[in-house]
């Protein structure tokens, strides 16, 4: 069976962030890294990707854009 996700693409990143930090602020005050790296696997899931490691590669810019912009 097709996947009817929507495809991802690099440029979504910066706006995945936003909802995922937006998402954990309402639900805690704080986060850690484990928690920020399970929300944007969570985000990241309602998308479709070619393959695992273009997932992978979405994942990690994600994560490393979270962490340089909104963690100190």
């Amino acid at each position: 069976e097709r996947d009817r996700r929507p495809l991802f693409s690099p440029t979504q990143v910066p706006a995945l962030v936003e909802d995922v930090v937006d998402a954990l602020s309402r639900k805690v005050g704080t986060w850690t890294v484990f928690s920020l790296s399970a929300e944007i696997d969570r985000q990241l899931r309602q998308f479709s990707f070619d393959n695992d490691d273009e997932l992978r590669a979405m994942y990690d810019n994600a994560l490393e854009l979270a962490l340089r912009d909104y963690c100190k």
